[in-house]
This record gives structure tokens, sequence and C-alpha cells, in this order.
């Protein structure tokens, strides 16, 4: 691991925001492309996803699906559930993070597709937070289905949740979530 790497990790888990977030930006920035560098901070970044601190939690969520791209030995499979599982965290911000970022994963990672797009679809209706915030999380899931439909358009079916939001959502917010998935 180079130094600004090493410095760049340290800095994430910094107690200073300030830190903790150029940081976390800068490492954003450089995993917009792909890099050679991924196993490099890779465990690292696993073993955040269990951090008792969700902040940890929320950058382990935001690098790794910039890295998923960049995973040419295809490790994100064996994290997966462990990954998804953030999208039920404790902490609603954590949750809907996490759904934000899913379809990165989903498009980078052709195995984990469709695994991923049945999360989705399960999370609609089951998710710990819909009781309390569910016109947020839903939006979150149908963002993330929306972007990845228009790059694998063949792992969604529009018509599934057209019906689903139908079912769960009133007049004001399908129209909302159904302007996504056009």
């Amino acid at each position: 691991m180079d130094a600004l790497l090493h410095q760049l990790c340290e800095d994430v888990s910094s107690k200073n925001n300030t830190v903790r977030k150029a940081a976390l930006d800068k490492l954003l920035e450089m995993t917009e492309e792909q890099v050679e560098w991924v196993y490099d901070i890779w465990d690292i970044m696993v073993e955040k996803l269990s951090s008792e601190n969700s902040y940890q939690r929320s950058i382990a969520v935001f690098v790794l699906a910039g890295l998923a791209k960049s995973d040419t030995q295809l490790r994100f499979a064996s994290i997966l559930e462990q990954y998804l599982s953030k999208a039920n965290d404790d902490k609603f911000i954590t949750s809907r993070q996490t759904l934000q970022q899913l379809w990165l994963i989903a498009i980078s990672q052709e195995s984990l597709c469709s695994k991923i797009v049945d999360f989705l679809y399960e999370n609609f209706i089951n998710n710990r937070h819909l009781t309390t915030h569910g016109n947020l999380i839903r939006k979150d899931i149908i963002y993330s289905l929306s972007e990845i439909y228009k790059k694998r358009p063949d792992q969604v079916n529009l018509d599934k949740f057209e019906i689903l939001i139908h079912l769960k959502c009133d007049e004001k917010e399908s129209k909302e979530l159904l302007k996504f998935l056009k």
C-alpha cells in the first residue's frame, strides 16, 4: 500500500469530522475509475462493515461500492450478505446509503446482479425502516433499480415493481416512484 492510501485509510478512521470526510471524498474520487490497489484496502473496508461506529459502516458501504468495479477476483460475492445487511442497519442513514449504493455493485458484478435486484424487491416490502421512513426507503430502492435497469435491462422486471408500487404506496408516492422507472 502506498503512503497516500495508508494515510487515507488512517484518516477515514479519524474522530475529526473534517479529516474523515476529506479522506472519504478522496477515496471516492479515486474509485470513480478502476484502480489496481483494490485489494490493498479491501480487508480494511470489509472490517469496517462490522464496526460499532455507524460512520465507519457507512464509509465501508461507500468505498466497497466504489471498489466493486475493480474487484477482478470477485471477492464481493463472499461479502455480499454482510454488505446487504447494512440495508437494515440500526441507523437509518446507513440503511439508506446502502440502498443507494447497491446499483454500483449490480452493474459492476454481473454475477451478483439478480441477487441484488431480488434483495431490493424484498426490501421494498420488508425493510426495518419502512414504518418510520417508508417513502425514503422505497425511493432509494426504486432509484437503485432504475440505475440497474439503465445498464442491465434484462435483469430488472419493471412490471413486477410497478405492481408492487401500486400495492404498497398511496397515489402521490406511486406517481413519484413510477417516474424513476420510465
